[in-house]
């Protein structure tokens, strides 16, 4: 692929990212500003609505997800540098 493109989908892929994190932030931040005590104690499952509980569930799995992408990401770049070491000549050796 071209390099550019190759920079654009990264791109694209942390907008997405923070836009992932930025909904699930505003809903998390909705809930501590509309927080009523009569539905039940302050982050108790039950005190919070049916959209609340998908942005957490979403935010939990999306983080798993990032989790996994980075050290996908590690784990190329390390097996890169391994084999490109395994290319170049040893001075001492040599």
């Amino acid at each position: 692929m071209i390099r550019w493109k190759t920079w654009l989908l990264i791109a694209i892929a942390v907008i997405a990212d923070a836009a992932v994190y930025i909904y699930c932030g505003l809903m998390m931040m909705e809930y501590e500003d509309l927080y009523d005590e009569s539905k039940g104690p302050l982050n108790s499952w039950d005190s919070h609505t049916q959209q609340q509980k998908v942005a957490i569930i979403i935010w939990a799995i999306w983080l798993v997800v990032n989790i996994a992408a980075v050290a996908y990401c590690m784990y190329r770049f390390f097996k890169k540098l391994v084999a490109r070491r395994g290319r170049m000549k040893n001075p001492i050796t040599d």
